[in-house]
């Protein structure tokens, strides 16, 4: 089975821009309220449900040969922890001291509660403000993380319990609240249990079973076909979303809809890449490698751009067109240089100490790391 799915790393990148244009839409509501890019990008949001379903596609396609071992639990929990924590604790290292000298600057409003702040920081779900509000998706990563060490127990395991799981957000999913918060919490109380039974948890098995039916070598006859048929279907679906749905609510058939299309376009991208290999260009590779510095990055640069365009009205004398690009470039240039400069070398060296501590237990000489899958 082919390691490094250069699609899959392509496929990141384009989440991420995706989350960005959904993100400018509240600056350019700001500044070009009239505009079309104020109101175009609401499909970006779909890019959560994409890296959701990814995570769970990879922890299966990496990590199918652990199941059942419970000696590499340490193994794993490095390479994840390692994955997540760095480089988000060294933007918390540059907002902590904002948040606490110029709240009023950095629009905390509550965030400098220890409790709240330490959650935050930590990832732990929550149901106040964070230091980077898109971070309650890193939540449900960690929640899943840590559930999929269950495989590790015993495959058995790990299929009883998420197969209970899955159960039990279907049944919340059927008779439970129609609608989600704005982070995608159905209506449940108390808090945790609604987090728990949140939709998006559903996208990680998605992914999940997506590997699984690849590993088992079970294939599509038209992979290209059936990948164009897919996103063909996500852009209709998207198009109805904006058209016929209320935009003051998420409806939970509208993330299991985006979910399931998600798994479908995973599934098939990674079809067509077994079936016809092909090299991907090195900017988009980049641009899927600094995928999660430009998730973190963004959404400061957004939210630094509201205040500069309240403070600054002459803003709206730049064309529409013009400026979005500018927020474009602007939110993408942070996010790659700091995986070039800081996320880069921290997993390589991550990376080459697991190597080398495996390595000398094994007896063998070390490898170099690749970490291109993650």
């Amino acid at each position: 089975m082919k390691q490094k799915l250069e699609s899959l790393q392509v496929g990141r990148g384009v989440a991420a821009f995706m989350v960005l244009l959904f993100h400018s839409q509240v600056f350019m509501r700001v500044v070009h309220p009239d505009s079309a890019f104020a109101r175009m990008f609401g499909f970006g949001r779909t890019g959560v449900d994409f890296f959701f379903v990814l995570s769970g596609f990879l922890m299966v396609y990496v990590h199918r040969r652990d199941f059942g071992a419970p000696q590499r639990l340490g193994v794993y929990a490095y390479k994840r922890l390692t994955r997540i924590y760095p480089v988000y604790w060294v933007l918390c290292a540059v907002l902590i001291p904002l948040v606490l000298v110029a709240p009023s600057v950095m629009q905390n409003q509550g965030k400098t509660t220890l409790p709240t702040l330490l959650m935050s920081v930590f990832l732990v779900p929550h149901d106040g403000m964070r230091l980077i509000g898109i971070t309650w998706s890193l939540e449900y990563e960690m929640m899943f993380y840590l559930a999929f060490a269950a495989f590790f127990v015993s495959a058995r395991f790990g299929l009883a319990c998420f197969g209970a799981w899955f159960v039990a957000i279907a049944g919340a999913a059927i008779w439970g609240p129609a609608t989600l918060n704005s982070i995608g919490v159905p209506q449940i109380a108390p808090f945790i249990l609604g987090f728990v039974l949140n939709l998006h948890v559903g996208e990680f098995m998605l992914g999940m079973v997506a590997a699984w039916l690849i590993q088992r070598g079970v294939r599509l006859r038209a992979p290209r076909a059936a990948l164009a048929a897919a996103l063909i279907s996500a852009a209709v679906f998207a198009a109805y979303e904006a058209n016929f749905l209320p935009e003051d609510q998420t409806l939970r058939s509208v993330t299991a809809a985006y979910g399931v299309l998600a798994g479908m376009i995973v599934y098939a991208v990674v079809q067509t890449e077994l079936r016809y290999p092909a090299r991907m260009p090195r900017w988009l590779t980049l641009l899927g490698a600094a995928s999660y510095a430009i998730y973190l990055t963004h959404y400061l640069v957004v939210a630094l751009a509201l205040v500069v365009a309240r403070h600054w009205p002459a803003l709206a004398a730049i064309p529409a067109p013009l400026l979005l690009l500018l927020l474009l470039a602007l939110g993408l240039a942070p996010g790659i240089v700091l995986h070039l400069v800081v996320e880069r070398p921290l997993l390589l060296m991550f990376a080459a100490r697991l190597q080398q501590r495996e390595s000398h237990v094994e007896g063998g000489p070390p490898i170099v790391p690749n970490v291109a899958v993650g």
